[in-house]
C-alpha cells in the first residue's frame, strides 16, 4: 500500500471518526473503529452500550473502585462524563498517529495512560480502569501480549487469569497456616471449553469463585493480611472490586435481560451466591486493619 493511499485512508477514517466525536456519540465512534477492524472498538462498543456481561462489568469495576479506594459513590452522570472524556481523548491519539499508534489500533500504553490521565482528572485512581493492574503484573515486557489478549477474548476473563496467578501463593500460605481447611478457597479452578462465550465463561468462572467465597468468607478477609508486596495487595483490590462490588450488579442486570438458557438454569444460584458475597463485603469493615 503506497504513502499516499495510506494517508487517504487515514484522512477518510479520522473524518468518519470525527463527526461522532464532534457530536459526543460514543457508540457511533466506536462503531467506526468496529468498522475499521480496530479490535478495540468493539471492545469499548460493549462498555458504552452496557448491554453485555463484560461491558457491565467494566462500568461497576470503576464504580466499585471509587466506593473501595475514595469511599465515594461515582454517579450514573459522572460515569458519563469520563466514557466521553475518553472518546475525546482516543480520538486526540489517533488523529496524531505517532509511531507505534495506528489510526486502527492505538499500542496499549497509549491506551492506558489516556485512562490513567482521564481517570485521575476525575478523581478515580488509575486502577479503576479494569486493564490497569493486570497490566501492571505483567510489566513493560509483556504488557503489549497481555492486551492483545484482551482486545481478543475480553479485558475482564484475560485479567482474572493474571490477577488469579499472583494471587495463587498467598492462597497456598493461608492454606498452610490454616491446616484444618481441606483446601484454599481458589484451588481447583474449573476449565473453561473452547466454545463457550466470554460472557458463559465469565459466569462459570465467577460463579466457581462465588462458590468459594460464600464458604470461606471469614477467611477471606484475613488473606489480604498475607499480600506483603505491591503487587499480591493490588491483586487482592482487583479481585475483591471484581466479585464485590462488579459482578453481583452485573450478574443481576445480566441475568434479568438474557432469555438464553444458559442462564434460566443458573439464575437462582448466581444471584444467591452474589448475595452471599455481598453479606461478607458489609462486614468487611476489618480489611482496613489487615492492610
Amino acid at each position: 500500500m503506497s504513502l499516499d493511499h495510506n494517508a487517504d485512508r487515514n484522512t477518510k477514517i479520522i473524518a468518519e471518526l470525527k463527526t461522532p466525536h464532534d457530536n459526543r456519540d460514543r457508540p457511533g465512534y466506536y462503531t467506526v473503529l468496529k468498522r475499521h477492524a480496530d479490535p478495540y472498538g468493539n471492545l469499548a462498543l460493549g462498555v458504552v452500550n452496557a448491554n453485555a456481561f463484560a461491558g457491565l462489568v467494566a462500568i461497576y469495576f470503576i464504580k466499585g473502585a471509587s466506593l473501595y479506594y475514595n469511599k465515594k459513590t461515582l454517579s450514573d452522570s459522572s460515569w458519563l462524563d469520563i466514557s466521553i472524556n475518553l472518546m475525546l481523548a482516543d480520538f486526540e491519539f489517533r488523529a496524531k498517529i505517532i509511531p507505534p499508534n495506528r489510526i486502527t489500533y492505538l499500542y496499549w500504553t497509549t491506551i492506558r495512560d489516556y485512562h490513567q490521565r482521564t481517570f485521575e482528572i476525575a478523581g478515580i485512581p488509575r486502577l479503576g480502569w479494569t486493564a490497569y493492574i493486570p497490566l501492571e503484573i505483567v510489566g513493560p515486557s509483556k504488557g503489549a501480549d497481555l492486551w492483545n489478549t484482551m482486545l481478543k477474548h475480553g479485558i475482564v476473563l484475560s485479567s482474572f487469569h493474571t490477577v488469579v496467578d499472583v494471587l495463587k501463593p498467598v492462597y497456598d500460605q493461608f492454606a498452610r497456616i490454616n491446616a484444618q481447611l481441606s483446601k484454599p478457597p481458589l484451588e481447583g479452578m474449573p476449565s473453561i471449553p473452547n466454545n463457550l462465550t466470554e460472557d458463559a465463561a465469565l459466569v462459570l468462572i465467577l460463579t466457581d469463585i462465588a462458590t468459594h467465597i460464600s464458604g470461606y468468607k471469614d477467611d477471606l478477609l484475613k488473606i489480604k493480611g498475607l499480600c506483603s508486596t505491591r503487587e499480591t495487595k493490588h491483586a487482592y483490590d482487583w479481585l475483591w472490586i471484581m466479585i464485590v462490588h462488579a459482578t453481583i450488579p452485573a450478574s443481576t442486570i445480566s441475568v434479568g435481560k438474557t432469555i438464553s438458557t444458559n442462564w434460566r438454569g443458573t439464575k437462582h444460584t448466581i444471584l444467591h451466591l452474589f448475595h452471599l458475597v455481598d453479606a461478607c463485603w458489609k462486614s468487611s469493615t476489618t480489611i482496613s486493619a489487615l492492610s
